[in-house]
């Protein structure tokens, strides 16, 4: 088993402030996308062709939840009503109207990108960590899923993951 590398590409992804730019493919992506639930997470692994071994990991937390506009829940963007997507859903707890003749203004909630570049694969397997763990602290079942899954075409992933510690 050696790393599959498709031909490389030149993808974007959007950041917190900027959108980076570089050359590479994508090893694997998960969702936890579910048609009953409003918000999901995604998650993105890129490695870089430009010769560095580099990795690009991108998150995205997905939301389709609108609210009152200035409304108790305080979240969200100002977004006219007749131009939300045909999949939002009202917010459970400060239940906007969804009639057009009573609300005009709402604001929904947007999506949260991250973009984290890793010198190396360890580097990747240590953003994936929950925070509270440390070192040797768990994962979320998505951040296992994506590891799980670049760990079948990628060596240096599954060496990250399955390192031999002698005792």
């Amino acid at each position: 088993m050696g790393d599959i590398h498709p031909q490389a590409e030149i993808h974007r992804v959007q950041d917190v402030d900027r959108v980076l730019e570089f050359e590479g493919t994508m090893i694997t992506n998960i969702t936890t996308e579910v048609p009953d639930s409003p918000r999901w997470l995604e998650l993105e692994l890129y490695r870089l062709t430009d010769g560095t071994d580099r990795y690009v990991l991108h998150v995205v937390g997905r939301s389709v939840v609108f609210h009152l506009h200035d409304g108790p829940c305080n979240t969200g963007v100002e977004t006219p009503f007749d131009q939300l997507p045909e999949d939002s859903e009202p917010c459970f707890k400060c239940k906007p109207i969804r009639a057009v003749e009573e609300i005009d203004t709402v604001d929904l909630e947007s999506d949260r990108h991250t973009v984290h570049v890793c010198d190396t694969a360890a580097d990747v397997v240590s953003k994936l960590r929950l925070p509270r763990g440390g070192a040797s602290g768990s994962f979320s079942a998505p951040s296992r899923r994506l590891l799980d899954h670049a760990a079948m075409s990628d060596d240096g992933i599954r060496a990250a993951i399955s390192p031999v510690q002698r005792l």
